[in-house]
């Protein structure tokens, strides 16, 4: 039996002073407030080569004598400098800086000089150097590796095989689904395999019900989705291209995504009120209203931000931002008036703004997914258009859209290069805008994401964000 109580008393208490535990270890003449452990049982491993040579815990993070390091990864040393390439690395014990460049690079651990010997932070390859490195305590084994090795694909299943038609017409949702989980069936039990689409065609997509994400990588390594120049066009805005997590060697490429609608609405504003803090809009006959706002309200996931989030001031005519001295609107509601006029009432104070919106321009706002009842299911997570998080080695070729439910692409908390090249964000001929928040978002991976050749048009937010922690 649950028993649900309205009124719960919590008793007052005095919460403990916390006092910073310092650990003092005096190993072989060195006195400091750090863990240090040699340890001379481990294996390290450089893109499948074995080495041995002893390590350096410095508070459970691996360290190696800088010229044994050199030797594993094939790089050259002077001093306490480290070349790989092009790339150098000059360390300075007990500093958690390094000469990197024309300026620094920050360490997780400090260099510590042992028996006379500088050991230094191996994570330090990952920021400079795209590789990535893997410590196995249990195993006693370091994996460090370049990402250029792996193996291609053995296994090729065909979405035709699986009963997709791709003629525009007939949905082709569960035969793609079908093709796709089979050959990560294969990537699952070990199997390098890939997902081809056949050239030129058009797959219509219904909406997946489960998930936002369309196709969905949880912990798979080595495969591919080849869209060899197809579309998939989705009959709703209820869904996103991908969600990769925890996965290594994945490629996805030639593949083009066109929304039915589009993912945003927007109106013309015809009146402004300080006093009810909203602006009044027409939507024009060719865009889809939103959904209503008790609906909205009802199946929204983020109660702090809101169904609609934030919207913004477009120029009147052309397809373009107005330079305003403000980030973004963020809305509180969004309310029919009548035939295509709606009220949108904001969150924070209009007053200083009113003055330089004016009648005639466009405000636009993320709607589209808002307004489906998603049946048995309410979608939790983002609905973003290629998600990667936890990962490495990804790379996105000649992916297209006209448009994103939240992000294009999300990124974060990655080790090895994630790619962008050649990819393509771009309005329809009715939209003011592509992705409803940020283009490609970095956020908080250890090696810089590469974008090449990509072409990306008014996203609701930044087209490219990057942001880190560190500590």
């Amino acid at each position: 039996t649950l028993i649900l109580r309205k009124n719960v008393s919590i008793k007052d208490f005095d919460e403990p002073v916390y006092e910073p535990r310092k650990i003092e270890v005096d190993f072989n003449g060195i006195s400091q407030e750090e863990t240090i452990k040699y340890l001379d049982n481990i294996t390290t491993t450089f893109d499948g080569k074995e080495y041995n040579y002893p390590i350096v815990l410095v508070n459970e993070y691996p360290s190696m004598e800088i010229n044994n390091l050199a030797n594993v990864i094939g790089g050259k040393t002077n001093g306490n400098s480290l070349m790989i390439g092009n790339i150098k690395l000059t360390y300075t014990e007990n500093s958690r800086l390094a000469g990197y460049g024309d300026g620094h690079l920050m360490l997780d651990r400090s260099p510590k000089s042992v028996n006379g010997k500088l050991y230094v932070p191996l994570n330090s390859l990952l920021p400079t150097t795209g590789w990535t490195v893997d410590y196995r305590r249990f195993d006693n084994l370091i994996t460090i590796e370049t990402g250029t090795t792996y193996p291609e694909s053995q296994v090729t299943i065909y979405v035709k095989d699986y009963g997709a038609v791709g003629d525009g017409n007939i949905y082709d949702r569960d035969a793609v689904l079908a093709a796709f989980n089979a050959a990560v069936a294969l990537a699952e039990q070990g199997t390098p395999s890939k997902l081809e689409f056949e050239a030129g065609k058009t797959y219509k997509i219904n909406e997946k019900q489960d998930a936002f994400a369309l196709f969905d990588l949880d912990n798979i390594n080595n495969f591919t989705i080849d869209g060899n120049g197809s579309t998939l066009v989705f009959e709703r805005p209820t869904n996103g291209l991908i969600d990769i997590e925890g996965c290594t060697n994945i490629k996805v490429k030639n593949l083009t995504v066109k929304y039915d609608e589009e993912v945003i609405s927007w109106g013309t504003i015809k009146s402004k009120s300080v006093n009810e803090n909203a602006l009044y809009i027409d939507i024009p006959e060719e865009i889809h209203l939103p959904a209503d706002d008790a609906w909205a309200k009802y199946y929204c996931t983020n109660p702090t931000e809101g169904p609609w989030i934030f919207g913004y001031i477009m120029q009147p005519e052309n397809v373009s931002p107005r330079f305003m001295p403000f980030d973004a609107l963020w809305i509180n509601s969004i309310e029919h008036v009548q035939g295509r006029e709606y009220k949108i009432t904001f969150k924070h104070s209009l007053e200083q703004y009113i003055p330089i919106i004016n009648i005639g321009d466009r405000f636009v706002f993320k709607s589209r997914w808002n307004s489906y009842d998603f049946g048995e299911y309410n979608k939790d997570g983002r609905p973003d258009f290629l998600a990667v998080s936890y990962s490495k080695d990804v790379t996105f070729d000649g992916i297209k859209t006209n448009g994103a439910l939240l992000m294009f692409a999300p990124v974060a908390y990655c080790d090895g290069r994630i790619v962008f090249q050649n990819c393509e964000m771009s309005v329809t001929p009715n939209s003011l805008i592509t992705s409803a928040a940020d283009g490609i978002h970095l956020s908080t991976n250890r090696f810089g994401v590469i974008i090449e050749n990509c072409n990306l048009n008014n996203s609701l937010d930044d087209l490219i964000n990057t942001e880190a922690y560190c500590g």
